[in-house]
């Protein structure tokens, strides 16, 4: 398989890749392209949160006509948030960030806390279902109405800043 090329980013502007997955059904392949964009420019974008799991388990993507391969986490995650009519933006560092370049890698992990504060919204991918899952997500929204519930009653002025 031939690899993907990726083109320089740009140091001085803040620089970063962003995926846009193509809609389409469940089972079709992912397709995706990636495109530079500048931080200062407040691309609109969602940065994803993820393990990576397991290097020796992998799946194919297509970027910009290209089959990489990346982990089944990955391309999991992938496949749950693409969506069926419109393009999604990702910013997702496996394959927005060139693994194969450490000076690129050292500059990207910097920014990586501004990637994520300027992102639209932070989606984090713990993984596919599993037996007990169901009872962790029943904790957390019983967790977040608990701390609505303190909100709303006498508690409410640790949930604002201070003026």
């Amino acid at each position: 398989m031939k690899s993907y090329l990726y083109h320089q980013l740009s140091l001085t502007n803040q620089e970063i890749r962003l995926l846009l997955v193509a809609p389409g059904p469940w089972g079709s392949d992912l397709v995706c392209e990636l495109h530079h964009a500048s931080l200062g420019l407040r691309p609109e974008y969602e940065a994803l949160s993820y393990t990576w799991g397991d290097e020796n388990k992998r799946r194919d993507i297509v970027i910009d006509d290209f089959r990489v391969s990346v982990t089944v986490n990955l391309e999991v995650a992938l496949r749950h948030l693409r969506l069926e009519s419109e393009p999604r933006v990702l910013w997702a560092d496996a394959v927005c960030i060139n693994q194969q370049d450490d000076n690129e890698k050292s500059k990207q992990v910097q920014l990586m806390l501004d990637i994520f504060a300027s992102a639209s919204k932070v989606l984090a991918w713990t993984g596919e279902a599993s037996y007990d899952s169901d009872d962790a997500m029943d904790l957390i929204s019983t967790f977040w109405r608990f701390l609505g519930k303190i909100r709303d009653d006498k508690f409410e002025d640790l949930f604002h800043p201070i003026e």
